[in-house]
């Protein structure tokens, strides 16, 4: 993983906290992913992480979203702001 966000080298913490994000964000991506299979319906990717996906609703970690390749998650943060 590159240790470099908005071409600021990160120090060891940083990189840690953001290697801790990119799980947090390739959660939710992959419940986006089963939603769009049809695995998951629209309504319970709603009941079980509407909370958890709101708080991730910044523009920073959009920005960071689209950058990184998180299209479902960018797209659903875009469409329900």
């Amino acid at each position: 993983m590159k240790k470099e966000v908005q071409g600021k080298r990160l120090t060891k913490a940083e990189g840690a906290e953001l290697e801790k994000l990119v799980d947090y964000l390739n959660f939710f991506e992959f419940a986006l992913y089963l939603h769009k299979i049809g695995t998951l319906k629209r309504e319970d990717v709603r009941q079980m992480f509407e909370y958890y996906l709101n708080l991730l609703k910044s523009d920073v970690i959009k920005e960071y979203a689209q950058k990184e390749g998180f299209e479902l998650l960018h797209d659903y943060m875009v469409k329900s702001s």
